[in-house]
């Protein structure tokens, strides 16, 4: 890939979604975002405005808008329509490079990255395949690159690590972009990259981009409720558990009525809550599982509410399914159990493979509390995530988190009010997972487990 001039091989057009129109003595470059307003428009803007907007989708050549208004007026209009504006380099031959395509109303105009400068491909720059392109981008950028020739992603082992810009195969206007869409990371004047800082480095690229994704205003994507909404509700619900007895153990249920005039206050299970990973050497009973099942996940038992679920979730979609994994409790057998809210029972789940299945999960989990003994109870939650991505685009597994977070509460106020042992956890093995309970990933996934038993002596609190 040989090297050009930054102007040259440069096509600019609309970016899709955006119009550009008059209204009296104002210009208007309407986008995704909002628009670009401005009053009085001087020539070189109303000119090239003209001009863009005719040249349709094969894009104005950057050396005939140079032309026709002067390079330093190109330059200045450029960058004041940068996030209107998809741009196309294309190598010595004509052929297309990369298109690059703004992605937030505050993208600005690349800049040239200066031949002295040291720089490497970021580590939050992914690339993927998409409509039948190559595409990247950057939680850092403000820009999509669409890849054309293939020789630009050859060239990325060379910018793995930190070097020369002088010294990237890249022509210096495709570097440009590259830099402004957040895919090449370069350094400050005193060697330090940016991502490097402190704040930014304290995000793994995998939790950058969730969060980036799963929030309007620095990309593209849409975001939130979509017309497939009704389809959505239709198919939320509790996942549906086999009909029949067998293999169904039925749980007493919460005495609602004696607890609402008994329990403890809320202030009470509020300041009393904390995380206790040891257990006592008594089990608990199939009664006190009934109770904390209903009372977490259980159907309302009073007339206006019956039928609905115990806690809040997105859109009351009910991604979210139960399991509880059992070690040891007085009336309930050993191993993996599925919650059926409808009946208030435990519907059993035929064993994993051998070293995938209950009594491993149990022996995970002590793991990653960081105690030798198994719990005696462990509570996995899982979720269909494409209930949620058929409603909410952009943001379905950030919903499933926050709906595990509410059961996580709920699960901690209901077992301090109960007086039992309790202790969320940060992860199991995934693969172990999904083996015990029979899941097939990625349809249904885990996003939380949580430890229970009967209260012990010298249980540590969680740090």
């Amino acid at each position: 890939m040989r090297r050009q001039a930054p102007e040259a091989g440069m096509r600019v057009r609309q970016r899709a979604g955006t119009r550009a129109h008059l209204e009296d003595d104002e210009l208007v470059w309407a986008h995704p975002w909002g628009a670009l307003r401005v009053r009085r428009p001087p020539r070189p803007l109303r000119t090239a405005t003209g001009l863009i907007t005719r040249a349709g989708a094969a894009g104005l050549e950057h050396a005939r808008l140079a032309g026709e208004i002067g390079e330093p007026a190109a330059a200045a209009v450029l960058r004041a329509l940068a996030c209107c504006l998809t741009v196309s380099l294309c190598d010595a031959e004509g052929r297309p490079v990369i298109d690059a395509e703004p992605l937030h109303p505050g993208a600005r105009w690349a800049e040239p990255v200066r031949a002295d400068r040291t720089a490497r491909w970021s580590r939050y720059a992914s690339v993927r395949a998409e409509g039948g392109e190559i595409v990247a981008e950057s939680p850092l950028g403000g820009h999509r690159i669409t890849v054309h020739d293939g020789r630009l992603l050859a060239a990325l082992p060379a910018a793995a690590a930190a070097g020369p810009v002088s010294a990237l195969s890249w022509p210096p206007a495709v570097t440009a972009w590259l830099a402004a869409s957040g895919l090449l990371a370069v350094a400050d004047d005193d060697g330090s990259f940016p991502e490097d800082a402190r704040e930014t480095a304290a995000w793994s690229p995998q939790d950058l981009a969730s969060w980036w994704r799963s929030r309007p205003g620095l990309h593209d994507r849409p975001v939130g409720a979509t017309p497939a909404s009704a389809a959505a509700d239709a198919e939320g619900g509790p996942t549906p558990v086999e009909s029949g007895s067998v293999g169904v153990l039925p749980l007493p249920r919460a005495d609602i009525t004696r607890l609402r005039d008994e329990d403890r206050t809320l202030t009470a299970v509020l300041e009393d809550r904390r995380s206790v990973r040891e257990h006592g050497g008594e089990p608990l009973t199939a009664a006190a599982v009934g109770e904390f099942l209903d009372r977490c996940f259980g159907l309302r038992q009073a007339p206006d509410r019956a039928g609905r679920r115990a806690f809040p979730s997105a859109g009351a979609i009910e991604d979210l399914t139960v399991y509880l994994v059992v070690g040891r409790c007085t009336g309930v057998p050993p191993g993996v159990h599925r919650y059926d809210p409808g009946r208030h029972a435990l519907v059993a789940v035929p064993p994993g493979p051998p070293g995938r299945d209950g009594g491993a999960l149990l022996r995970g989990a002590a793991r990653t509390a960081g105690v030798a003994a198994a719990p005696d109870l462990l509570v996995v939650l899982t979720s269909r995530v494409s209930r949620l991505a058929a409603k909410y685009a952009g943001l379905a597994y950030s919903l499933t988190l926050r709906n595990a977070g509410v059961l996580y509460q709920s699960m901690y106020l209901v077992g301090a009010s109960m007086g039992l042992a309790t202790c969320a956890l940060g992860f199991t093995d995934s693969r172990l997972t999904a083996g015990a309970l029979g899941l097939e990933l990625p349809g249904e996934v885990p996003v939380g487990e949580f430890m229970i038993g009967s209260p012990g002596t010298g249980g540590a609190p969680a740090r």
